[in-house]
């Protein structure tokens, strides 16, 4: 998986160089852990409360929605970021700064 995601980001910012003269921008988002319709009803079979517990145990008040992810995306193909390429916009603040994954946090 790492080696993955960076060959993913080592394209996005390789992209972006290249296509720089041609003024057409490159950029990706890295999703952290995503409440989606999927992930909800599978683990709400275990555990009813999780989204609860896994909002009160991230460290920005909450875990990623599917609209927050858009609204990066929206964000970057606005005109307010026309100057922004080779960036990854990285939405996983769950591992920013040595956090721990969600569900090994001690305190």
């Amino acid at each position: 998986y790492s080696a993955a995601k960076a060959a993913c980001n080592c394209a996005t910012k390789c992209a972006a160089i290249e296509l720089r003269p041609y003024r057409i921008r490159v950029n990706a988002v890295a999703m952290g852990h995503t409440l989606t319709d999927n992930e909800n009803a599978g683990q709400s079979a275990v555990d009813p409360d999780w989204v609860q517990a896994a909002d009160r145990d991230h460290p920005m008040g909450r875990i990623l929605r599917p609209i927050d992810v858009v609204a990066t995306i929206g964000h970057l193909l606005s005109p307010a970021a026309v100057m922004i390429t080779g960036t990854i916009m990285d939405l996983c603040p769950e591992y920013i700064g040595g956090a721990l994954p969600i569900g090994n946090r001690t305190t």
